[in-house]
Order: structure tokens, then sequence, then C-alpha cells
């Protein structure tokens, strides 16, 4: 089964916008006996003239939606006045070079017995529920999304959402982490949460690529 997350619902937002890596922290946690977890992440970034372009475009329609409300004598409409404030809010921080924007893909793998998939599911939800992160069950397009899930050269666009440097951030914590109870690998250090030690066995792995992540001057050679 596969779970898409962050995608926008009615309101027009899939990811709340004071996100952490809570919810991801919480479902790497999860632990079911005939069931694995696998969590994907994509990321793409938007070239900066591009995201001015769309948020233009969406400014233009929300003063078009706007303009017609005061033709019609219907008031001030106060969701239009906060996307209008929104749009320009995101437009000066793309421009000052303070966030950027990111095509994004949240996608949940749940593998294993029928009864453990489905209860697996349904503590995942729950987790990103409690979260304010939208979660949907794409029914009719499982194998598209795990295809979109796998290190392929294919993707479903339906999948896929714009979102901003600080989500994409937090989405970057992701990774699928499996293994880090095997009783063999390469020792990578211990867990901060629970002072497992993480130990990766590199021959079971799909891919070898290592991201080392640090703040200057927090130790990234020396490591």
């Amino acid at each position: 089964r596969c779970l898409v997350a962050g995608l926008p619902n009615a309101s027009g937002e899939g990811y709340p916008r004071d996100m952490t890596s809570k919810a991801i922290e919480r479902i790497q946690e999860l632990s079911f006996d005939g069931c694995k977890i696998m969590l994907s992440h994509g990321i793409i970034q938007i070239a900066g003239d591009k995201a001015k372009d769309n948020l233009q475009q969406a400014s233009y329609t929300v003063s078009k939606e706007q303009a017609y409300n005061v033709k019609e004598n219907r008031g001030i409409d106060l969701e239009l006045a906060c996307k209008s404030e929104d749009i320009v809010s995101n437009y000066r921080q793309i421009y000052f070079n303070s966030q950027k924007s990111f095509h994004s893909s949240f996608i949940i793998v749940i593998m294993g017995g029928e009864k453990e998939v489905f209860t697996a599911e349904s503590f995942i939800i729950s987790i990103l529920k409690s979260e304010t992160i939208e979660v949907q069950i794409p029914a009719g397009r499982q194998l598209e999304m795990f295809i979109s899930a796998l290190a392929f050269p294919e993707s479903d666009s339906k999948a896929w959402v714009k979102v901003r440097s600080d989500t994409a951030a937090v989405l970057c914590t992701s990774t699928n982490l499996n293994s880090r109870t095997d009783e063999k690998g390469l020792y990578f250090g211990k867990d901060l949460k629970t002072n497992n030690e993480i130990l990766i066995d590199l021959d079971t792995l799909p891919a070898k690529h290592f991201t080392f992540l640090g703040a200057t001057g927090s130790g990234k050679t020396y490591s």
C-alpha cells in the first residue's frame, strides 16, 4: 500500500507552515512484525524566474477575483485578502533569496501481510493527521505511486506539490532507516533519541549514495 503526504487540500495547504520533522521521526520509530515501511522523498528545485512567474500569475488571478467581488458589491473576501498577502510574502522571500521553491513528493510504502499493512497504514495516517499533514490513499494509482517511490526515472505528477525551502529541508529527513537495528553492518553512530547503535549493512541497500549534512565547523571533514 502507498500513501501520499502533503497534497493540497480544499483550502490549498498540504503541509502546515510550522511543520517539523516530528511526524517523520514518529513514523520511523514504528515497528510491526511482518511489515516494512519505506519513506521516499523526491525534490526538484524550481528556477527562481519560474517561481516568480507562477506567483505573478497567482497574484493576477486573486486580483481579478477581488475586482469581481467589488463590482458585485460582495465586500471584502478575507480569504482572498490573505492569499494576496501570502503571495506577496512568498515573492519577496524568493526575490531576496531567503527562500526557494521546489517540486516535492513524499510517498510512504507499506509492505507485508494484509492485516499488518492495514494496521500500519492506520497508525501512519493518525500520526500525519495529528501533525496536520494532509495524507491521501491514491485509489486506483497504487502501482504508479509505488514506482514513483523507487529509484526509477519515472514519477507520477499527481504525487508532486510545490514547497518552500523550510518544508523541503524537513522532508529531507524522510530517510528509510529499516536497517538501523541490523545485527551486522557498518557502525554509523548512535541514535540520539533511542541511544541505539546504528548499524547499516551496505550490501543490502538498493543504492549506495551517502549525504553528509552539518553546519559549518560542526566536524564534517574530521568525521
